[in-house]
């Protein structure tokens, strides 16, 4: 049980990296739950590197085949952004913009 305040929800996002699968996809799961309905906890897995971890499970798993964990991921960006001007920033000037359009290009092939 991962308590939700801010440790809890960097250490969820950190386990966004892991290269076990079942950890990884767990992780997303975690970190959508840890977040939903807290503005901080949103901000903290947003800033703990989780819209760069998230973009790059959806770009791994959308050449597998794995929809849901796609689905997933980009849900959990989406709701990172989602009124968080600061996470906007984030994600625009880390290039992440680029990278999500290189991701709906890769999906429709």
């Amino acid at each position: 049980h991962v308590p939700a305040e801010p440790a809890g929800a960097a250490a969820a996002t950190e386990l966004l990296g892991d290269r076990r699968e079942f950890v990884r996809n767990d992780a997303v799961l975690l970190a959508t739950e840890l977040s939903r309905g807290s503005p901080e906890l949103q901000r903290i897995v947003a800033f703990s590197g989780a819209l760069d971890k998230l973009l790059a499970i959806a770009a791994e798993e959308v050449d597998g085949g794995g929809s849901v964990i796609v689905d997933d991921a980009l849900g959990l960006c989406a709701a990172l952004l989602k009124g968080a001007a600061a996470a906007r920033r984030l994600f625009a000037d880390g290039g992440c913009v680029g990278r999500l359009r290189g991701l709906l290009d890769d999906a429709e092939t």
